[in-house]
Parts: structure tokens; sequence; C-alpha cells
């Protein structure tokens, strides 16, 4: 399940028509997506950040 914060980075992506991909959740800690920026791949972890 996304988090609102990575529902928001999509639609960041999208709009600046940024290609994203979301790797997959596994037990070991990985990033979030994998983004291509001009044949330039990043790794990137998207946080969310709740009040409280």
């Amino acid at each position: 399940m996304k988090t609102k914060s990575e529902n928001m980075f999509e639609q960041f992506c999208n709009e600046l028509s940024i290609k994203c991909n979301r790797i997959e959740e596994a037990k070991e800690k990985r990033p979030d997506y994998e983004v291509v920026i001009n044949s330039t791949k990043m790794l990137v972890e998207v946080k969310q950040i709740d009040p409280n």
C-alpha cells in the first residue's frame, strides 16, 4: 500500500514527464523508486512525515 507521499511523488514525476518505477517491497530495506532522467538512473527513498 502506498503512502500519501508516494502518491504525490508519482504525480510530481508524471506531471514533469519523469520516468519513475516503483521498486517492489522486500524483507530487506530498499529504495522506493528508480528514477530515470536523461538516461541517468537514480534510486529514491520517499519518506512520509505525519503530524503527531
